[in-house]
Protein backbone atom coordinates (compact mmCIF):
# COMPACT_ATOMS: atom_id res chain seq x y z
CA UNK A 1 0.00 0.00 0.00
CA UNK A 2 1.47 3.15 -1.17
CA UNK A 3 1.16 6.64 1.30
CA UNK A 4 -0.54 9.57 -0.88
CA UNK A 5 2.09 12.56 -1.06
CA UNK A 6 1.21 15.13 1.37
CA UNK A 7 2.89 17.71 -0.96
CA UNK A 8 1.60 18.80 -4.61
CA UNK A 9 4.39 18.03 -7.23
CA UNK A 10 4.67 21.95 -7.65
CA UNK A 11 5.02 22.61 -3.68
CA UNK A 12 7.49 19.67 -3.63
CA UNK A 13 9.41 21.50 -6.55
CA UNK A 14 9.34 24.49 -4.23
CA UNK A 15 10.76 22.46 -1.75
CA UNK A 16 13.51 20.61 -3.44
CA UNK A 17 14.70 24.16 -4.95
CA UNK A 18 15.38 25.59 -2.08
CA UNK A 19 16.55 22.91 0.02
CA UNK A 20 19.16 22.37 -3.22
CA UNK A 21 19.80 26.22 -3.24
CA UNK A 22 22.39 25.92 -0.11
CA UNK A 23 20.88 28.97 1.77
CA UNK A 24 20.63 26.67 4.72
CA UNK A 25 23.87 24.73 4.61
CA UNK A 26 27.13 25.94 6.75
CA UNK A 27 30.76 24.37 6.93
CA UNK A 28 31.49 22.21 9.64
CA UNK A 29 34.79 21.42 11.15
CA UNK A 30 35.55 18.00 11.59
CA UNK A 31 35.04 16.14 14.62
CA UNK A 32 37.88 15.46 16.79
CA UNK A 33 36.84 12.65 19.69
CA UNK A 34 40.60 13.09 21.03
CA UNK A 35 40.18 16.45 21.94
CA UNK A 36 36.96 15.83 23.94
CA UNK A 37 39.03 12.53 25.61
CA UNK A 38 41.68 14.95 26.60
CA UNK A 39 39.80 17.93 27.80
CA UNK A 40 37.67 15.25 30.02
CA UNK A 41 40.72 13.63 31.25
CA UNK A 42 42.06 16.94 32.32
CA UNK A 43 38.49 17.93 34.48
CA UNK A 44 39.00 14.24 36.07
CA UNK A 45 42.66 14.30 37.17
CA UNK A 46 41.98 18.33 38.27
CA UNK A 47 39.29 17.48 40.82
CA UNK A 48 40.75 14.39 41.69
CA UNK A 49 44.44 16.20 42.79
CA UNK A 50 41.76 18.70 44.39
CA UNK A 51 39.84 15.93 46.34
CA UNK A 52 43.06 14.83 47.49
CA UNK A 53 45.08 18.12 48.48
CA UNK A 54 41.48 19.11 50.37
CA UNK A 55 41.49 15.73 52.25
CA UNK A 56 45.08 16.81 53.22
CA UNK A 57 44.64 20.11 54.28
CA UNK A 58 41.68 19.40 56.54
CA UNK A 59 43.83 16.43 57.64
CA UNK A 60 41.20 13.32 56.57
CA UNK A 61 43.31 10.45 56.07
Amino acid sequence: MKKKPQLTDEDQALVNEYLSSGYNKTEKKPYHPWILLLILFVVVSAMGFFAIWLADFMGIE
